[in-house]
C-alpha cells in the first residue's frame, strides 16, 4: 500500500519536498567541494522537477506554490543544446520535453516556466531570468497573466503582513478586484527578446516590486520609468546602466521631480536606497539636483561611464534645496573648511547626503574639483571607485574628501597618473587608537599611479590594520613592501588577502620567487562548477597529487594571493606537475589491478619518485626482488601476482649492469633479463 499518497495529508507531504529542498541548500558546501553544477537549492529544485514524473499526484505536490515563492532560472541559462538525433534531453537540459529535438541552446523549456508560474502565481515574489535569451514577448505575457492571480486588494495586505505593515499607497488607477502579482524582485537583465511591450505589461502588473534588474535591455525607454514611478512606490533598487534608449530625463520621472510632475501635485520623496545608472546620456543640473530631493535615502550611487557628467552637476547634487521648509539634512561650514580664505566669515551649506557607495569611474569630463564639491556631503562613504581619471585626478580635491570620510573601506584609483604620497598620508592612521580615515580601509587599488613612492606605501601597510587587497600594477613598490604585506596578513590572521604587483619594475625575481614558494598562492581559486576551467589546485581534494611548496592550494585563504610576472609561470608549473602525477598514479592503479591474478588481490606498492625508474616483482609465495636503477634487494612481501622467483644466483648478479638472469636469455625487458616467459607474469616496470 501506498502509505505516503493515501494517509498523509497534504501538509505533511508538503513538508517533505520543502525538507528535500533545506537539505540540497545544507549541502551545497559539500557539492563546491566536489565541483558538482547542481548543488544548493538549484540542485533541490532540480530534483523537485524530476520526481514530478512518478504521478499526478506528486506533480501537483511538486509544483504547488508554496514550493515555487522563488523562481530562478539563470542557471539554466546558455546550457548547451540537445545533439543532433538526440530524442531524449540529457540530465543538463533538465527543463527541456522529451519530444524535443535539435533545438538551438535553449535551456529552459516555455511550457515548464508557464506551469510553475501559473501554479506559484499567488505565491511567487522573486523571478529571475537573467540571461534566457531564448524566451520570447509571448512566454513573459503567460507568466504575467499566470502570475497576476491575486486581487489587487488581497495582495496589498499580504504585502502589508511581510513588510511590518507599512502601506502602499498605489495611484495606478487598477480596479481592486484586477489581479497583480506579489513578485517583489525582478531580474530580466539579458532577456533581449522580449519586447517593451511584454516589459512594461509586467511591471505594470506588479505593484509591489522592491528590486528591479533591467540592465542593458535596449527595450527599455523613458516609458519604462514612468511606469516604475506610477506602479512601484515600494522600488528600493533599480539597475537601469547600459540601457541606450534611457536618458535622464526619463530618470527623472523616477524622482517625481520632474517639471511636468509638479505641475500637478507634490511627489513625496521615493524610497530608493540603490540606483545604477552607468552609461546614462544628457546629465544636467536639474537631473542631479531632483536625483538629490527625490531619493533622500540613496545609499548605493553608479553613475560610471557617464560622458556627459561634470564637476559642476555634483556641485548640483550637493547644493541644498532654496525652499526652507525642506526636509532634506544639511551641514554648515566654515569659508576654510570650503577650501576658501580662512579669514572669511561667511557661512556656507552643503546637502546631507545618505551615500555610501560612489562609482564615478571612467567620467572622462570630472577632476578632482567634483571630490572637493563632496567633501562633507558624504560622511557615511564607504565605496569610492574613480578608475580611468588619468591627469585629472590630483591629491587637493581627493585629500580634503578622504579626509571627511571616516569610514571608507574600499578606493579605486586605477591610472591616477597625477597622485602622489600625500593622499596615502590621509589614508595612513596615526597611532594605535581606532578611529579616522584608513582605519576601516580593507581594499585599495592603485595600480598606474606612477608618482606614489615605496616608502609611503609601506608606511600604509603597516597602518591600515584591517587591509586585505592591495593592487599596485606598475608602480614603484620594492620588495620590502611586498614582504611586509605578506608578513603582516599573515600575522593579522586576514582571510583573503591580496596583493597584485604586476609589471612592477623594482621587484627582484629571487624575492618574489622566495615568497611564492614559502607564504603565497599564485591565484585566486575558488571551489564549485564555475571553477573547472581554470584547473584551481586544492590539497583538500586530492593532497597526494599537489607538489610540496609552491602552489600547494590555490583555494586556501590563510594564504595571501600574489600576483606577479613570475607567478603565472608557477601556475603553468603546477599545472605540468599535477598532470603528470595524476599519470603516474593511474598507470600504477593499472598495474596493481592487473596483477591481482591467481596470487590473491593486488597490493598497494610503495613508489619512489624523483625521475628514477623502479622495478619490482612479488610473487604468491611472499619472496621477490625490488631493483632501483639497477640495484636490487631481496624481500619478503604479501603475495600480489603469480610468477616464478629469481634464483639467489640471479639476485647475486646486481652488479652485473643489474641483469637478473644470464646475458641474451629470452624475455627481455628494459635492463631485466627474464629466463622465461614465466617470469614475466611476476615483474612490473614503472617509470617516475
Amino acid at each position: 500500500m501506498d502509505h505516503f499518497d493515501r494517509m498523509l495529508p497534504r501538509e505533511i507531504k508538503l513538508l517533505v519536498f520543502r525538507t528535500l529542498l533545506e537539505i540540497w541548500k545544507g549541502n551545497e558546501e559539500e557539492g563546491l567541494k566536489k565541483s558538482e553544477r547542481w548543488i544548493g537549492e538549484v540542485g533541490g529544485r532540480r530534483e523537485l522537477i524530476k520526481i514530478s514524473r512518478v504521478s499526478k499526484s506528486w506533480l501537483s505536490l511538486v509544483f504547488d506554490g508554496e514550493l515555487w515563492s522563488t523562481l530562478s532560472a539563470r542557471s539554466y541559462a546558455n546550457l548547451p543544446p540537445l545533439h543532433p538525433g538526440q530524442t531524449t534531453p540529457s540530465l543538463s537540459n533538465l527543463f527541456l520535453p522529451s519530444n524535443v529535438v535539435n533545438m538551438a541552446t535553449v535551456s529552459v523549456h516555455t511550457n515548464t516556466l508557464h506551469v510553475i508560474a501559473s501554479h506559484a502565481g499567488p505565491f511567487l515574489r522573486s523571478l529571475d531570468l537573467r540571461n534566457l535569451t531564448s524566451l520570447s514577448s509571448s512566454t513573459m505575457h503567460k507568466i504575467a497573466l499566470a502570475a497576476s492571480s491575486a486581487p489587487l486588494e488581497s495582495a496589498r495586505r499580504s504585502f502589508e503582513d511581510g513588510n511590518g505593515g507599512h502601506p502602499g499607497t498605489l495611484r495606478l488607477g487598477l480596479d481592486q478586484k484586477e489581479g497583480v502579482t506579489r513578485l517583489t524582485k525582478l531580474d530580466l537583465a539579458g532577456c533581449r527578446s522580449f519586447s517593451g511591450g511584454a516589459v512594461n505589461h509586467l511591471l505594470a502588473k506588479s505593484p509591489f516590486l522592491r528590486k528591479v534588474n533591467l540592465r542593458a535591455l535596449p527595450v527599455v525607454t523613458n516609458a519604462t520609468c514612468d511606469i516604475l514611478y506610477l506602479n512601484c512606490p515600494h522600488l528600493i533598487a533599480l539597475d537601469l546602466s547600459r540601457s541606450l534608449n534611457v536618458d535622464s530625463s526619463g530618470v527623472s520621472l523616477l524622482t517625481g521631480q520632474a517639471s511636468s510632475q509638479l505641475l500637478f501635485q507634490s511627489s513625496p520623496p521615493r524610497p530608493m536606497k540603490e540606483l545604477r545608472l552607468a552609461g546614462l546620456s544628457n546629465i544636467d543640473d536639474d537631473f542631479m539636483s531632483a536625483l538629490a530631493r527625490g531619493m533622500p535615502s540613496l545609499q548605493i550611487l553608479d553613475l560610471s561611464g557617464c560622458k556627459s557628467l561634470t564637476d559642476d552637476h555634483i556641485l548640483a547634487f550637493i547644493t541644498p534645496d532654496p525652499d526652507p521648509s525642506s526636509s532634506n539634512p544639511t551641514i554648515a561650514l566654515t569659508s576654510k573648511e570650503m577650501g576658501r580664505d580662512p579669514a572669511s566669515s561667511t557661512i556656507y551649506f552643503k546637502r546631507l547626503t545618505s551615500l555610501r557607495h560612489l562609482n564615478v569611474s571612467g567620467c572622462s569630463r570630472l577632476t578632482d574639483v567634483a571630490f572637493s564639491h563632496l567633501a562633507f556631503a558624504v560622511p557615511r562613504l564607504e565605496f569610492l571607485e574613480a578608475a580611468g581619471f588619468g591627469t585629472r585626478l590630483r591629491d587637493e580635491g581627493l585629500t580634503r574628501l578622504l579626509a571627511t570620510t571616516e569610514g571608507i573601506r574600499k578606493i579605486d584609483l586605477e591610472g591616477a597618473s597625477e597622485v602622489t604620497d600625500g593622499v596615502l598620508g590621509v589614508l595612513t592612521p596615526e597611532g594605535d587608537e581606532e578611529g579616522g580615515t584608513g582605519w576601516s580601509l580593507e581594499h585599495l587599488v592603485l595600480s598606474y599611479c606612477g608618482r606614489l613612492t615605496a616608502e609611503a606605501m609601506l608606511r600604509l601597510v603597516r597602518g591600515c590594520r584591517r587591509l586585505r587587497v592591495l593592487e599596485v600594477d606598475n608602480t614603484k613598490i620594492s620588495d620590502q613592501v611586498v614582504k611586509e604585506f605578506v608578513r603582516l596578513s599573515t600575522s593579522r590572521r586576514i582571510l583573503g588577502a591580496e596583493i597584485a604587483v604586476t609589471d612592477s619594475r623594482n621587484l627582484t625575481k629571487q624575492a618574489m620567487t622566495d615568497l611564492h614558494h614559502r607564504h603565497t598562492r599564485p591565484r585566486s581559486g575558488w571551489r564549485g562548477f564555475s571553477a573547472l576551467p581554470f584547473a584551481y589546485q586544492d590539497a583538500d581534494l586530492d593532497p597526494d597529487l599537489l607538489p610540496r611548496g609552491p602552489g600547494r592550494s590555490e583555494v586556501d585563504l590563510t594564504r595571501v594571493v600574489l600576483k606577479s610576472f613570475w607567478g603565472w609561470g608557477l601556475v603553468d608549473e603546477t599545472r605540468i606537475q599535477v598532470a603528470s602525477a595524476r599519470k603516474k598514479k593511474a598507470a600504477l592503479a593499472a598495474v596493481l589491478a592487473s596483477s591481482g591474478g591467481d596470487g590473491g588481490p593486488s597490493r598497494s606498492l610503495t613508489t619512489v619518485t624523483g625521475g628514477r625508474r623502479l622495478l619490482g616483482w612479488r610473487s604468491s609465495s611472499g619472496s621477490g626482488v625490488v631493483m632501483l636503477d639497477g640495484v636490487a634487494s631481496s624481500s619478503t612481501t604479501p603475495p600480489l601476482g603469480g610468477g616464478t622467483p629469481p634464483s639467489s644466483q640471479q639476485q647475486q648478479q646486481q652488479g652485473q649492469g643489474g641483469q637478473v638472469g644470464g646475458a641474451g636469455t629470452p624475455g627481455s625487458m628494459g635492463n631485466v633479463n627474464f629466463s622465461s616467459s614465466s617470469h614475466l607474469d611476476g615483474f612490473f616496470s614503472l617509470y617516475f
